[in-house]
């Protein structure tokens, strides 16, 4: 399970920006909104992105699709890459 995502300067995204699904001290419906991971440890169980339009909530979603790629093409070995083109 992902805690905290954060992502700074990719396509719009310049300042970091950054997604915690820590949950906060309030006790409303906990147990409807939040997991227990292990003792002690509770995530929220769902996350919303909002704001005005273009103002690059899809680029945040395309940030955790980039990561997510990135982690599952892990190189096998030492001399095999990754096959991601860096931005110049």
């Amino acid at each position: 399970m992902i805690a905290e995502f954060t992502v700074e300067n990719f396509y719009s995204i310049r300042s970091t920006q950054k997604i915690s699904f820590e949950p906060s001290s309030d006790s409303f419906m906990l147990d409807e909104y939040t997991y227990e991971v292990k003792d002690g440890v509770r995530l929220l169980k769902v996350g919303i992105i909002y704001g005005a339009n273009a103002s690059g909530k899809s680029n945040v979603l395309e940030a955790i699709d980039f990561f997510k790629m990135l982690v599952l093409r892990v190189p096998k070995g030492r001399n095999d890459t990754t096959r991601v083109v860096p931005f110049y």
